[in-house]
Order: C-alpha cells, then sequence, then structure tokens
C-alpha cells in the first residue's frame, strides 16, 4: 500500500512549492482577474463564485492537498489494473480505462488549483537549467496513453532542440494544452510541434482541427475563470478556466511568453516561447 500511495498518478504530479524547489517564485497577483467591463458580456463568462472570491489561498491549497491523497490511490490502482497483465474482460477493461482518464483530469484540475493558490501567496516557483525540450514533450504525450484518443495525437519534433527552462513547468504548461486540444476539439488530428523559433527562442505548440475561437474572444482566454462562447456552444466540458492563466504565469516566470492562432471552424494553434539560452548573467541555480 505504501507505494501505491506514493504514485503521483497519471498527469498528476506535485509541481512544488517555493520551499521544495527554490527560487525565483511567481510573484502574487500574476494571475489576470476578471474584471467589470474589461470584456464583452456573455454568459459563458465565468465570474469568480463568492466563496471562491472570499476563501484564503492557503484554505484553497489546503482543501487541494486533501483531496490529492485520495485521487494518489484511485490513479496508482487503475494504472496497476491497466498494466499489470490482469484477465480483465474487455467491458471492464473499458471501465478501468474511463476511470484512470477521469481521475487523470481530476488530478490536473487540483494541480491547476494548487498552483493558482500558490501564485496568490507568492509560493509557487520556478528553476529553470538547460534541456532538451524533446524528451520531456515525449514524456508528456507517453502520460496520455491512457486515453484512447490520443491515438489523434501527432508529434513534430526535431531530433534535439535545447532550451533553458524549468523541465517540470515545460511539461505542465504542454500537457495542459494537449489537454484541452483533446478535449475541446473532439475529431480531427491535434500536433504537438517544438521548434526553434529565432531570436533565441525556442516554441512549443499545439494544433488542433476544433471548433476555433473567434478573434474578439482570443484575448480573454488567458484570464483567469475565461470560458469561450465557442467551446460553450460546441457541448464540451466546462472547463474551471484557470489552467491557461497558470501556464501563462508560469511562461512569464521563465522569461517566456504565450499565444494564439485560431479562426472559426478551422481550428486553434495555441503556443508558448522560452529562452533558448539562460539569460546573460543569470544567477546559477539553487
Amino acid at each position: 500500500m505504501a507505494a501505491i500511495d506514493a504514485l503521483p498518478g497519471n498527469g498528476a504530479p506535485d509541481w512544488g512549492t517555493a520551499s521544495a524547489r527554490g527560487l525565483p517564485a511567481v510573484a502574487p497577483g500574476a494571475l489576470p482577474r476578471l474584471e467589470r467591463g474589461s470584456r464583452p458580456a456573455r454568459e459563458d463568462v465565468v465570474a469568480r463564485p463568492p466563496g471562491l472570491a472570499q476563501a484564503p489561498a492557503e484554505f484553497l491549497g489546503t482543501v487541494c492537498h486533501e483531496l490529492r491523497t485520495p485521487l494518489t490511490v484511485v490513479c496508482g490502482y487503475s494504472e496497476l489494473l491497466r498494466t499489470q497483465g490482469l484477465a480483465l474482460q474487455p467491458a471492464a477493461a473499458r471501465m478501468v480505462e474511463r476511470i484512470e482518464a477521469a481521475s487523470g483530469q481530476l488530478a490536473r484540475l487540483v494541480d491547476d488549483l494548487l498552483d493558482f493558490s500558490r501564485i496568490e501567496r507568492g509560493e509557487l516557483v520556478v528553476l529553470s537549467e538547460d534541456l532538451d525540450v524533446v524528451p520531456v514533450l515525449q514524456e508528456v504525450v507517453a502520460g496520455f496513453r491512457h486515453r484512447p484518443d490520443t491515438v489523434r495525437v501527432r508529434l513534430d519534433l526535431p531530433e534535439s532542440l535545447p532550451a533553458h527552462a524549468d523541465p517540470v513547468r515545460l511539461a505542465q504548461g504542454a500537457a495542459n494544452f494537449l489537454a484541452n486540444a483533446l478535449t475541446y476539439a473532439p475529431r480531427g488530428s491535434i500536433t504537438l510541434r517544438a521548434l526553434d523559433a529565432g531570436k533565441d527562442l525556442v516554441r512549443v505548440e499545439v494544433e488542433d482541427c476544433g471548433p476555433g475561437i473567434p478573434l474578439d474572444e482570443q484575448g480573454y482566454v488567458w484570464d483567469t475563470f475565461y470560458r469561450s462562447a465557442a467551446v460553450a456552444t460546441a457541448g464540451a466540458p466546462r472547463g474551471t478556466g484557470i489552467g491557461l492563466a497558470v501556464v501563462k504565469a508560469l511562461v512569464a516566470a521563465q522569461g517566456g511568453r504565450v499565444g494564439l492562432e485560431s479562426a472559426l471552424g478551422q481550428g486553434s494553434r495555441f503556443w508558448f516561447e522560452l529562452p533558448a539560452t539562460a539569460p546573460s548573467g543569470a544567477p546559477a541555480p539553487l
């Protein structure tokens, strides 16, 4: 049991705190806020729930930590059922796949909420290093292997691509983009791509064949609790609107930027860029 309880679960790494990973921390208030009148009024804009608006970030973090314990057990046991060669009937095997997929999705939501609370407190950190982007992204795709729709994912990667980034946060951003594409673009291929963006930058992008996002909404998708009208009308599961805001804050903390290209009915391409080399005069990691 001890070994199973320690399993992180599919898509459920503990991304770390200041005490665990060192400096620099993401500054408090790094996540954008919903402001009255800051965007077109539409019912799909999810306002901050009154309870969450008044709850301290510490309380949110504590609740998420408590949720992680049973989630780790569910993720761990479902993975064991799938991988240990048990003689499951086809129907039972499909049930295990759905349990694993659903628990992985819930684990990623808990991780987003944990990071949200850590950013609010100024305790979430990034620790950049020189690395190769390619194996990190290959591992991200491998983490989705329990989802049957992962067969739609195509990798477009060079043999190697050096960057100066936090490998955990790099994987988190790519996993967030990939999970969104699998959820909100239910048909067609999905491409996870990495390339040299020039100007000492590398780019990671996920391109899908989904419903697309209207131009007048594209500036808001990185805001906390925002959900596109195109996504809402497509019948996709309602998300929290936290994941992209967290990714934006983490990428900015690594000296990078995020963006998207999309058109209605033509799919979307979400991307982030990170430094290819360490900034001149940057201090060595602690």
